[in-house]
């Protein structure tokens, strides 16, 4: 997948100064206290586990994934 997606790689600070505060934030458990996934929009911005954006998501109107970026 592409890797010139604006996002990728960024960690949430920088994706923060990027984008401003997520519409929406998901993706926590009892073990994932940080939200993993942050929503502009439609678009998810997904972090890893070293705390960097590795995929940048979206979903059509049907609901079908659509993977707009991932490192």
């Amino acid at each position: 997948m592409s890797s010139d997606v604006a996002g990728l790689g960024a960690t949430r600070d920088e994706l923060r100064q990027l984008l401003g505060e997520p519409d929406q934030v998901g993706g926590t458990s009892r073990r994932q206290r940080v939200p993993q996934i942050w929503k502009y929009g439609e678009i998810e911005y997904h972090f890893g586990t070293d705390g960097r954006v590795w995929l940048v998501y979206s979903e059509d109107a049907d609901g079908n994934p659509r993977v707009l970026g991932s490192v």
